[in-house]
């Protein structure tokens, strides 16, 4: 499948608006690495530290509404809700309380206004 999205004959049955959300990807791309989920575990594994009290920043401050709705939805929550999302979870891990999921909401609560908080107007 991947061989029939490089031919040309892909390219002109593209609408000009997905083609312009493909270049708006690979700018945001461009910016930076995104990491997976495998790669923020294995960093934290071989004892990699985070840059803020939760591990992330928001990679989001930089980018307009229009930008951020142009976004495919796996960048989109790879860059906002994982980030914080996998902190949580490792928080969990780590404590094991006994009501899981209302320590992860609290987390996730404690936390949102470091990431995934979208600009205004």
């Amino acid at each position: 499948m991947d061989s029939e999205r490089s031919t040309p004959a892909y390219d002109n049955i593209r609408s000009p608006a997905s083609q312009e959300r493909e270049r708006s990807v690979k700018v945001e791309g461009s910016r930076g690495p995104v990491r997976s989920i495998g790669e923020i575990l294995n960093a934290d594994r071989e004892g990699s530290t985070a840059s803020s009290a939760t591990g992330v920043t928001n990679p989001l401050a930089d980018l307009t509404k229009a930008e951020i709705d142009a976004m495919p939805i796996r960048p989109y929550l790879d860059q906002t809700v994982l980030p914080v999302l996998l902190e949580g979870m490792k928080q969990l891990a780590k404590d094991r309380p006994q009501n899981p999921l209302e320590h992860l909401g609290l987390y996730l609560l404690n936390h949102s206004d470091t990431i995934g908080r979208s600009p205004g107007p």
